[in-house]
């Protein structure tokens, strides 16, 4: 009886995720959140750790911070790992995906078929404040960062691109810059450049007021689909690259 009344509290626990548009990752459609991980949350995570989910966004990053420092949230969707972000907040022990950082620019942009990073020497380059930037494009030296707060933060730096404000748009996961240069005022105009060995790799975050409650349920639910090479991540991003 009291296994069961465990299980039951367990099962009937809520947990609010906070997100930023990240598309194909997650994103707002008429008021709702849609994407990959929004379906590998509902089909893979949420039962595994017996939880019903409350996605709020999207909001600019640096709000959500904000937001799951003070525990207003108890999780952000997704998150690369930095020394400050992890002083701040709490970790699982596994991300649940690996990425590579890429640039959109313009086509015929000099920068297309160079040597990335190191030709981003002295060019303006358009980023969100706070965000995450792999050691191998942090060292190359005078980039000039053109850094965004508003959470249309990639969309107005394609369009600053157009307008030759800027060089390129640079985000640490190039699937995000090919969604974004695939809507129909940009479609045709951009190339998106992978950077190999700019690697890093995406977590679900959660608050440090909930005492890791939720971090280890995470933990145990990743840990439990370690040989379930068909309910992976990845899978599930697949199918929204390709379409939804």
């Amino acid at each position: 009886m009291i296994l069961l009344m465990s299980w039951i509290a367990v099962a009937q626990e809520s947990i609010k995720i906070g997100y930023f548009d990240d598309p194909p990752h997650i994103f707002a459609q008429d008021g709702i959140a849609k994407g990959a991980l929004v379906d590998f949350w509902d089909k893979e995570i949420a039962d595994r750790m017996g939880v019903t989910v409350y996605w709020l966004g999207p909001f600019p990053p640096g709000r959500l911070f904000n937001m799951l420092g003070l525990g207003e949230i108890n999780a952000v969707a997704l998150l690369s790992k930095t020394n400050e972000r992890a002083a701040l907040f709490d970790y699982p022990v596994l991300p649940f995906q690996k990425i590579c950082a890429g640039i959109a620019v313009l086509r015929g942009s000099p920068l297309v078929g160079s040597s990335l990073p190191y030709s981003m020497t002295n060019r303006t380059v358009t980023f969100f404040v706070g965000g995450f930037v792999p050691p191998s494009v942090g060292k190359i030296p005078n980039i000039k960062w053109d850094l965004l707060s508003s959470n249309e933060w990639k969309t107005l730096g394609l369009r600053k691109a157009q307008l030759c404000r800027t060089d390129a748009v640079f985000d640490p996961d190039w699937t995000t810059l090919q969604s974004t240069t695939s809507l129909p005022e940009f479609q045709g105009k951009f190339e998106v450049l992978k950077m190999n060995g700019a690697e890093a790799t995406n977590y679900t975050v959660f608050s440090r007021k909930d005492s890791s409650k939720f971090s280890n349920l995470y933990n145990r639910a990743l840990r439990s689909m370690a040989n379930m090479s068909d309910r992976t991540y990845s899978t599930y991003l697949e199918r929204w690259i390709s379409g939804p």
